[in-house]
C-alpha cells in the first residue's frame, strides 16, 4: 500500500478571544429571510421620516444595523494562507458610526469612528478557514445611533470594503508609498510646463522571521502611457517596519497639474522579494507649486488663483451617503460649470473616490480632519490622502468640533503631525475655527468663520499670516420658487435670505452692503473662500422644520439642479476667465387667474397686485456692466449693474409673452 501524507495541522487559535453569543453573529443563524444589499449601502435613508426624529439629521430615525457575509477566496491563496507566507487583512473605508466587527464568530475588533478607514488582521487559525468555496462568516454590527455630527450622517457599510492577501514582505497599508513632487525650474507659462522632480519614499512592512533582501522600483509614465523616468532601490528588509528613500526621478519640462489644466503622472511602484515579485501599487499624480502670499493671495504654478469654492457634506438624494464612485465626477463637475475651482470635506475626511476626481478634473480640496485632539483619525488621514495633487490645505477641525479641553495645545501638536507625515508637497495647515485668529494662531493659513465685515481687522492684526474664509454666506433658497412658503418648507429663489450668522453670495463674496465693501473678492489678501454650501442636503432645514426635511443651504438642489443662485456664482467666478454672461428671473410663465378679476395676480405672492395689473420683481445676474429688459419687444429700462450686484427691474408689469434680457461691457458690447 502507499503510504499518505497526513495534512498539516491547523494553527493554534489564540486563547482569550471574544465569541460571539448574538444570533446576528453566528454562523449556524438562518439568514434566508435576511434582505440581500450591495456595499456601499446606507441603511439609515431607507427609513420613514418622523416628526419625533431629529431635526439636524433629517427627520429620519437612526438605528442599528447588521451585516453577514460568507467570504470565498480567490482561487490559488489557500495554500499560501495555511502556511503562512501569505497575510489576510479586512479593511473598512468607512462604516456609520460604531462598528463591531467578528469573523467565524470570534471578534476581530471595532472602530468608533464613521469617517476614517480601518482594518483588521485574521490570525493564521482565522485565515485558514477562508477558502474557495467560502463559508467564513463576517458578520458586522453597525450602531448610528450616536451620530458624528449635527448633520446627515446616515448609517451602515457606506464605503467600500475588501479582502487583502499579502506576503510577508510588503508595502505597508498605512502609507506605504509616499510620492512628494517638486517643481525645481521656472516655469513655462505658455507651455504649462517646468523642470520637476519625484521624490518616492517607501514604508515596508516584514514578518518574516529573517531579513529578507528586496528591490523596489518606480516607474513613472505621461498620461499615454509612455515611461518618462525609473528609479530603483535595493537592500534588506529587517523584521517590522522600515522606510527606504529611491533616487530622485528628475522630469525636464514635466507637464504640470492645475485647475484649468490637470495633467497627472501614473507612478507604478513595485516590490520584488529575493527576486520574486511580491507587492505593488499605481497612483495618479501631479506636479504643481503652490505659494501662499499674506498680502497678494494664493498662487498656483505663480498664477494668482483665488481659491473659489463650496464646503459640502457627502450624502446624494435619495441614495444617502453610500454614494457611487463615478457620481463624484458629477458633483464636481457641476460646480465646475458654475466657475467654481475648489472643494471642502464638511467636516470629515473624504471618500477617495472624490480626491480621484478632483485629480482628474483639476479641483483645489481643503481635506477635513473631523476633531481637534485626534491624532489616529489625523493620522489615517494624511497617509491616507497625502499624494492626491488636488489637496492643497489639510484642515484641523470645524467650529465646535475643534473644541477639547486643550484647544490651542491639541491643535499645535496636529498642526506639527501634519507637517511631520506630509513634510514635502507645500500644504497648509488650517482650520475652520475664529478662535484661532491672529498673530499667536497655531495655523498656518488663518480659517475665517462667516464674519466677513472683520477682513481688514484680521489682516490688520496679523499681516503675516494668510487668511482664507473658511466657511461663508450659508444663503438660502430655492430652485423655481419666488416667495417664502413657511407652510411648503420653501425659500425665496431671489438672493436675500440668509440666516443672522450668514450673508447673501453678493455681500459674502462681492462685499456688497458690507463695511468699506469687505469680501472675498474684493480683497486680494483673502486668498479664497467656502460656500455653505454647494449642494444641497438632507438636515439642518433652516429656516423651517417638519416636515421640510433638508437643507436650503445649496446652490445646487439635492439633484444637481442649479438654483438662481448658482448663475450670480457664475457671473463672479467666471469674470477672472473673460467670460460675459446673462441670468434673468424669475420665470414669465405665470398662469392667468381669472377669478382674481383685472389683478390677474399670476405669481403665488411674487406678483403685487396693482389697481388693474400685476407685476413681478424682475432680477438679472451678469457680470456685465449694463442691462436691458424687453417685454415683447419693448424696453423696460437700462440699469447699470454695480460689480458683484445684479441688475433690478421693481414691479414690471406682467403680460404674457417674452421677456429678453441683454447685457453689455463698458463699451457697450453684448
Amino acid at each position: 500500500s502507499k503510504a499518505r501524507a497526513k495534512p498539516p495541522a491547523p494553527p493554534p487559535e489564540p486563547a482569550n478571544q471574544t465569541r460571539c453569543t448574538d444570533p446576528w453573529c453566528k454562523s449556524t443563524t438562518d439568514d434566508a429571510s435576511w434582505r440581500s444589499v450591495t456595499v456601499p449601502h446606507d441603511f439609515v435613508v431607507e427609513g420613514r421620516f418622523s416628526a419625533d426624529a431629529d431635526k439636524a439629521h433629517g427627520y429620519l430615525p437612526f438605528a442599528v444595523g447588521f451585516y453577514r457575509k460568507r467570504l470565498a477566496l480567490p482561487s490559488g491563496h489557500a495554500a499560501g494562507l495555511r502556511s503562512g507566507s501569505l497575510l489576510a487583512y479586512l479593511e473598512f473605508d468607512g462604516a456609520q458610526t460604531a462598528s463591531t466587527v467578528f469573523f467565524d464568530e470570534v471578534l476581530l475588533g471595532s472602530h468608533a469612528s464613521g469617517y476614517t478607514p480601518f482594518r483588521f488582521a485574521l490570525d493564521p487559525a482565522r485565515a485558514a478557514k477562508l477558502t474557495e468555496r467560502g463559508g467564513a462568516l463576517l458578520a458586522v454590527r453597525v450602531d448610528a445611533t450616536q451620530p458624528d455630527g449635527w448633520w446627515y450622517d446616515g448609517g451602515g457599510i457606506y464605503r467600500h470594503v475588501r479582502l487583502l492577501l499579502l506576503p510577508a514582505v510588503h508595502l505597508s497599508l498605512d502609507g506605504g508609498v509616499y510620492l512628494p513632487t517638486k517643481v525645481t525650474g521656472a516655469i513655462d507659462k505658455a507651455a504649462y510646463t517646468a523642470d520637476a522632480m519625484l521624490v518616492p519614499k517607501i514604508a515596508l512592512m516584514s514578518v518574516s522571521p529573517t531579513a529578507a533582501p528586496f528591490e523596489v522600483t518606480c516607474v513613472l509614465r505621461d498620461a499615454e502611457g509612455t515611461q518618462v523616468g525609473t528609479s530603483h532601490v535595493s537592500g534588506t528588509a529587517p523584521r517590522g517596519n522600515s522606510t527606504v528613500a529611491l533616487p530622485p526621478i528628475d522630469l525636464r519640462s514635466a507637464k504640470l497639474w492645475g485647475v484649468e489644466q490637470p495633467y497627472l503622472y501614473e507612478a507604478e511602484v513595485t516590490l520584488a522579494v529575493g527576486g520574486v515579485p511580491a507587492d505593488g501599487s499605481s497612483h495618479m499624480i501631479g506636479f504643481r507649486r503652490v505659494r501662499w502670499d499674506p498680502a497678494e493671495g494664493f498662487f498656483l504654478n505663480e498664477a494668482p488663483t483665488k481659491i473659489m469654492g463650496a464646503a459640502n457634506h457627502q450624502d446624494f438624494a435619495g441614495i444617502g451617503v453610500a454614494v457611487p464612485d463615478a457620481l463624484q465626477a458629477h458633483r464636481i463637475s457641476k460646480l465646475k460649470e458654475m466657475g467654481a475651482n475648489g472643494w471642502r470635506t464638511a467636516h470629515n475626511p473624504p471618500t477617495t473616490a472624490l480626491l480621484d476626481a478632483a485629480d482628474r478634473l483639476g479641483f483645489l480640496v481643503w481635506d477635513e480632519n473631523h476633531r481637534n485632539g485626534q491624532d489616529d483619525e489625523l493620522r489615517r488621514l494624511v497617509l491616507r490622502d497625502r499624494n492626491h495633487p488636488s489637496v492643497i490645505i489639510w484642515s484641523i477641525c470645524n467650529e465646535k468640533l475643534c473644541d477639547t479641553a486643550d484647544t490651542r495645545g491639541d491643535a499645535a501638536r496636529l498642526h506639527a503631525l501634519f507637517h511631520a507625515l506630509d513634510p514635502d508637497m507645500d500644504r497648509v495647515v488650517s482650520a475652520n475655527y475664529n478662535g484661532w485668529l491672529g498673530p499667536d494662531t497655531p495655523l498656518d493659513l488663518q480659517g475665517i468663520d462667516y464674519a466677513t465685515g472683520t477682513y481688514d481687522a484680521v489682516h490688520a492684526a496679523a499681516p503675516h499670516i494668510p487668511a482664507i474664509s473658511s466657511e461663508t454666506s450659508s444663503a438660502v433658497s430655492d430652485r423655481g420658487e419666488y416667495a417664502n412658503d413657511a407652510a411648503g418648507g420653501h425659500v425665496t429663489g431671489y438672493d436675500t435670505q440668509a440666516p443672522g450668522w450668514g450673508e447673501t453670495a453678493e455681500a459674502a463674496w462681492g462685499g456688497i452692503g458690507m463695511r468699506d465693501g469687505q469680501g472675498i473678492l474684493t480683497r486680494p489678501f483673502i486668498t479664497g473662500g467656502w460656500t455653505w454650501t454647494g449642494w444641497d442636503y438632507k438636515g439642518e432645514p433652516t429656516p423651517y422644520g417638519w416636515p421640510d426635511i433638508n437643507s436650503h443651504f445649496g446652490i445646487l438642489d439635492e439633484c444637481g439642479f442649479p438654483k438662481d443662485r448658482f448663475y450670480w456664482y457664475q457671473s463672479a467666478f467666471k469674470e477672472a476667465s473673460g467670460g460675459g454672461m446673462v441670468h434673468l428671473f424669475p420665470h414669465w410663465n405665470w398662469a392667468t387667474h381669472r377669478a382674481q378679476g383685472p389683478h390677474l395676480a399670476p405669481c403665488r405672492g411674487v406678483c403685487r397686485p396693482h389697481a388693474d395689473v400685476a407685476t413681478v420683481d424682475m432680477w438679472a445676474f451678469t457680470n456685465g456692466a449694463y442691462a436691458e429688459l424687453l417685454v415683447n419687444g419693448k424696453s423696460a429700462g437700462v440699469v447699470a449693474v454695480e460689480r458683484y450686484s445684479h441688475a433690478e427691474w421693481k414691479a414690471v408689469p406682467y403680460e404674457p409673452g417674452e421677456v429678453v434680457v441683454t447685457a453689455y461691457d463698458s463699451a457697450n458690447r453684448t
